[in-house]
């Protein structure tokens, strides 16, 4: 235990240290360079300054932490043993993500916490997952919840599903809240890839659909610097 609070603790100032780093960079670009030796410590850094206490951004990340644990399965028991020392909000964000990821060992896992955990907070939680179902690929874009679930599938992936998804429902969605999407609309015109994928099918997409895509690309465009 003393061995891993130690390392614990190097990671935490590990990150913070390194003129280079940047655990918000990481999260937000992950696609674009996947680090996932970086997850320990982007996960300490991005739990202490605050970031996942942003609105929507607990959503965003669940769709980004199940996409991770997904690609890297062999990394999961590292992962956990590491993350355990986290908040215990963002504790149980991490199992969440695990139980959605649908990891071989998630239920064996989670069972295990569940009966060796002393927050019962926690236990409740984790006992509430192993009670429902982990249907996170079935997961519709028709709240706000859901969209920034599939925005956090995209910024860990890259692909096109998620901004399929996304698309498809923000233009005339209205339980979701129009600032919302309009929010989410500037957020991805920062990236190339959501450009490109405008791109490709602005001119071709009718009504409301086309209007979002273009709207992205205007976005860009006003944001761009002018010389």
């Amino acid at each position: 235990m003393v061995a891993v609070a130690v390392t614990l603790a190097v990671t935490a100032s590990g990150a913070s240290s390194r003129p280079d780093y940047s655990a918000w960079q990481w999260f937000n670009h992950y696609y674009e360079n996947p680090q996932p030796d970086l997850f320990v410590e982007s996960m300490f850094e991005l739990s202490r300054n605050g970031h996942f206490e942003q609105p929507y951004q607990i959503s965003v990340a669940l769709g980004f932490i199940t996409s991770l644990l997904r690609q890297n399965p062999d990394r999961v028991d590292e992962w956990l043993l590491y993350c355990r020392a986290l908040p215990e909000r963002h504790q149980r964000l991490v199992f969440a993500a695990l139980w959605y990821a649908g990891h071989p060992k998630g239920t064996e896992i989670l069972q295990t916490y569940a009966e060796t955990t002393e927050n019962p907070r926690l236990r409740t939680l984790l006992e509430g997952l192993l009670a429902s179902s982990s249907s996170f690929d079935q997961a519709q874009v028709n709240t706000s919840l859901s969209l920034h679930v599939q925005w956090g599938v995209f910024l860990a992936t890259g692909d096109q599903a998620p901004l399929q998804a996304i698309f498809a429902a923000v233009g005339d969605n209205h339980q979701i809240p129009l600032q919302l999407r309009w929010q989410l609309m500037q957020d991805a015109a920062r990236h190339e890839r959501v450009r490109d994928y405008c791109e490709q099918l602005a001119e071709h997409e009718p009504g409301l659909l086309g209007e979002v895509m273009r709207t992205v690309l205007l976005e860009h465009a006003a944001a761009a610097p002018r010389f």
